[in-house]
């Protein structure tokens, strides 16, 4: 299987005879990051087919594919991860441990944040689109400010139900 996965890559890159160690990384790095910007970039597109489809008031066929699109590589890039089993933290100190947890608290606070400002843009930026006078009453910021606060703390503790320590 894996050598059937080297031969794909070999024949995407255009390479003609296999690669060493060092290359073989060296590839995988600059694929993973150029997979990444990639997929932020079309979400970005995809947000960006959102806003003209709500001022057009129509749901255009290249927005669902672009959803279809970002919704497949997010999910097949879970369930990968996930079967090979890579989302486990291990820590072998408490100290390791309450570091880890620091760092958690910090990114769930951040997402936490991000899903609030994001969903009160959203919000702004549809009824702008939809031509409707700027009602900060409609924004329903309370409930964005609730469920963001559910997300991080959600998150918090997903990732913290990740962490193992070995001794």
């Amino acid at each position: 299987m894996m050598d059937n996965k080297k031969r794909f890559m070999n024949r995407m890159l255009g390479f003609v005879q296999g690669r060493d160690e060092r290359e073989e990384q060296l590839i995988n790095e600059k694929m993973k990051y150029l997979f990444l910007s990639s997929f932020w970039i079309l979400l970005l597109f995809l947000f960006i087919s959102l806003a003209v489809d709500a001022y057009q008031n129509t749901l255009s066929v290249g927005t669902i594919l672009i959803l279809v699109l970002a919704l497949f590589n997010a999910v097949s890039v879970l369930i990968t991860l996930k079967k090979s089993d890579v989302y486990k933290e291990v820590v072998y100190s408490e100290e390791a441990y309450h570091a880890v947890l620091k760092k958690i608290r910090f990114q769930s606070i951040f997402a936490s944040v991000l899903f609030l400002v994001m969903s009160l843009l959203i919000n702004i930026l549809f009824a702008f689109l939809s031509h409707q006078r700027l009602n900060f009453a409609e924004v329903n910021f309370l409930g964005w400010l609730t469920g963001s606060v559910l997300f991080g703390i959600t998150s918090y503790y997903y990732a913290k139900s990740k962490i193992t320590i070995e001794k």
